[in-house]
């Protein structure tokens, strides 16, 4: 196993580990006075302690193995990111992501392998901000219900599909799409929420909004903001600068939706 130096002050304990390692031994944090983070995400394995209390834990970033699933039992981090998640740690999750001090709680998945996911979330799995991120086919289309998420933000996907089903099986307040290629864009009216961003320069991508732009909604731009050449041309945008405040204004928008928890409904 390999040691690691956390990083410590008077009042919080944090465990950040960058490296790569095959073993990590993480035994020895039973004897830390408090523990705040921790972020060992690089470690491809983790020796955790047994029967420890995690309750002081609000932030965890770490790459799924199926040991974390008893630290996740405890339901204590409100701040949750895992790299390489499969199913059954999704599965951990059927329940209402704690808040933090600012009323928040967030949940990530990144490196996704195709496939891998089928349910996706938990019907009691709610959570104020969740990020989707570095995977090349995500496919929402096998989802099944959840409760609620304030603001579904999908970064860094090549591939999406069944996003609309996704938004059907439960309440997504804003979404937030950066350039992924949508594979299903027949469906892209029907997405369900409050708010969708969506921001392209894939060709592929103007070529199915020209084809559907016909069939959008009479008040569609009361809740789609879509940043793409097309879009530009269509709605008279002629000036980068002008394109850039648009984008930049729904960034902030969409960000908003994150600081209203998911769960004030």
């Amino acid at each position: 196993m390999e040691d690691f130096k956390p990083w410590m002050n008077k009042k919080k304990t944090k465990v950040v580990y960058q490296g790569i390692s095959d073993h990590l031994d993480l035994t020895g944090i039973s004897s830390f006075p408090s523990l705040e983070r921790i972020s060992v995400y690089d470690a491809k394995r983790v020796l955790l302690p047994e029967n420890h209390d995690w309750s002081g834990v609000s932030t965890l970033e770490f790459s799924w193995q199926p040991q974390w699933q008893k630290v996740l039992e405890q339901r204590t981090a409100s701040s949750i990111m895992i790299y390489r998640p499969n199913q059954a740690a999704l599965n951990c999750f059927d329940y209402e992501l704690p808040i933090d001090g600012e009323g928040i709680s967030s949940f990530s998945a990144a490196f996704i392998k195709s496939g891998e996911m089928k349910q996706w979330f938990l019907p009691r799995f709610s959570a104020s901000w969740v990020e989707i991120s570095h995977a090349r086919n995500v496919d929402l289309s096998s989802a099944g219900s959840f409760d609620s998420i304030g603001l579904l933000d999908l970064r860094y996907v090549t591939r999406l599909s069944g996003l609309a089903h996704f938004t059907h099986q439960g309440r997504v307040r804003a979404i937030r799409l950066d350039n992924p290629m949508i594979m299903d864009p027949k469906e892209f009216w029907n997405i369900r929420a409050e708010y969708i961003n969506f921001g392209t320069d894939r060709k592929e991508n103007d070529v199915w909004l020209e084809e559907i732009w016909e069939q959008r909604p009479a008040n569609w731009e009361d809740k789609y903001f879509i940043n793409s050449k097309f879009m530009d041309k269509k709605l008279g945008r002629t000036n980068w600068e002008d394109t850039r405040f648009l984008s930049l204004a729904a960034d902030d928008k969409a960000i908003a939706y994150r600081f209203k928890a998911a769960m004030n409904k």
